[in-house]
């Protein structure tokens, strides 16, 4: 028989922490445990995407580098990653069948993310990997630039939504102070009706001495 290397590959946004034995991921009942013996014994070599150092990866220009840094990276390495792929092109310009399958994972990634609606077109030049290779690299670019626009047009928005909420905030604040600075004025001209000293109805009221010597020109 030939010789079997497992690989598991892991794209997930958790941390991985199954067993890398078989015999451990399989759970064998009470009543089958004379079975056990037989259960093949081997452990899978993992590859934990979102655990590998991006400086590590930045370093290696090959195409599962790439791969990984487009998936378990954000907008801005998306940005560069396309610098990356585009480089990959020319790097393995003489290895058709490797660009085929880079072409054809990136469409797939594309697609799956909402990032391009029609693959049909990249994908029937898919046997020729300069022209689809090309038409690719506009669509990246094009993405690029969208991801770019939207970006910066949500920003704008977020500090919109921002300035109107402050406003909103600031607003129900005065409104507030100004309705009990009222209530406080109204208390004044009642006290100072029925005679109350000056001290006494500032210390009830809480207005300053300014306020309140107003009130009592208007009163007069």
């Amino acid at each position: 028989l030939p010789v079997v290397f497992p690989i598991l590959i892991y794209n997930g946004d958790k941390k991985w922490t199954a067993p890398v034995s078989l015999q451990e991921l399989i759970e064998v009942p009470p009543v089958l445990k004379q079975c056990k013996p037989y259960i093949p014994y081997f452990k899978y070599y993992p590859i934990i995407e979102n655990a590998i150092d991006k400086e590590a990866l930045h370093s290696m220009m090959n195409v599962i580098s790439t791969v990984f840094l487009l998936e378990t990276g954000d907008t801005e390495e998306f940005f560069k990653t396309v610098d990356r792929i585009r480089e990959l092109l020319h790097i393995y310009d003489n290895e058709p069948l490797l660009l085929r399958t880079l072409l054809y994972w990136l469409v797939q990634y594309l697609h799956s993310h909402g990032m391009v609606e029609e693959t049909s077109i990249i994908l029937s030049t898919i046997d020729k990997p300069q022209e689809a290779g090309t038409m690719l690299s506009r669509t990246l670019e094009k993405i690029k630039k969208d991801l770019r626009k939207e970006g910066f047009s949500q920003g704008v928005q977020v500090g919109i939504q921002k300035g109107i909420q402050k406003g909103i905030q600031k607003g129900m604040k005065d409104g507030l102070l100004r309705g009990v600075t009222q209530e406080r004025i109204n208390i004044a001209r009642k006290l100072l009706k029925h005679g109350m000293d000056e001290k006494s109805i500032l210390k009830i009221t809480k207005l300053k001495k300014y306020q309140l010597d107003e009130i009592k020109k208007k009163n007069r």
